[in-house]
């Protein structure tokens, strides 16, 4: 956000760590383990999912963050999720599951 001058310290609020820009809000956390982590999201209403090393979370981590795009969305604008990861292997869940739909 720096790097095109989208970056402001006062819309950055580290102690909660969200970020706020032209009225929208990035959140970022950590979801943590199991059961306890998912607890966590599970009043979140949100648009977009961004899933970082998302290799790193589990089939279910990622239904339960899936029933969070809840968030009513622009007219025209679909809620969605973005998962981003190294190359896995043939039988992670995301190739089996959302690559290959098994």
């Amino acid at each position: 956000m720096r790097t095109y001058g989208l970056y402001k310290e006062s819309n950055h609020n580290k102690t909660e760590s969200t970020y706020e820009h032209n009225g929208n809000w990035v959140m970022f956390f950590s979801l943590g383990e199991g059961e306890a982590g998912r607890e966590k999201i599970k009043s979140a209403n949100l648009n977009i999912v961004w899933l970082e090393e998302a290799t790193e979370f589990s089939w279910e981590d990622y239904l339960q963050l899936k029933l969070r795009l809840r968030h009513p969305a622009p007219e025209g604008i679909t809620n969605f999720m973005v998962l981003s990861c190294n190359p896995i292997n043939q039988e992670h869940w995301i190739k089996r599951q959302l690559i290959d739909g098994v």
